[in-house]
């Protein structure tokens, strides 16, 4: 009896533990020792995927890049890594960029991604998926 006590309790602990870390956000806009490794690998297959699109080298002002519960969300602003301005068709709104992003085994993936869109895609994005919806907005 003491035994399935102890069992029950300690799986209501951990069930508790683990809601609690997926609720905490961590914020990687600025580049530090701690988020470094991962903060340069979710901006890299971010550049990667708009050079796919625009054949243009970019870098980013990171506005929002939120982390939790093994998501991220990012939202900044692209420019050209040679300080030329941004060829993007003119029905686009240049030059804003955001993406959700998911790891899985130590790697980044881009789940959705929008750039220079006329309009707020990514709303209601924490319903269609499993990404906590505080990453959007803290």
């Amino acid at each position: 009896m003491k035994k399935t006590l102890f069992l029950v309790l300690l799986a209501i602990v951990c069930g508790f533990t683990n809601e609690l870390s997926a609720q905490i956000v961590y914020d990687y806009k600025v580049k530090t020792k701690e988020n470094v490794a991962d903060r340069t690998k979710m901006l890299d297959i971010l550049r990667a995927k708009l050079y796919e699109e625009y054949r243009q080298e970019f870098i980013f002002a990171v506005d929002k890049l939120n982390v939790s519960g093994g998501y991220a969300w990012f939202q900044g602003v692209a420019k050209r890594e040679d300080g030329m301005p941004v060829q993007v068709d003119e029905n686009l709104d240049c030059c804003h960029v955001e993406a959700l992003m998911k790891v899985s085994k130590g790697k980044w993936y881009i789940v959705e991604m929008g750039a220079f869109s006329t309009d707020v895609w990514w709303d209601g994005l924490w319903e269609r998926t499993d990404a906590p919806k505080k990453i959007f907005f803290q």
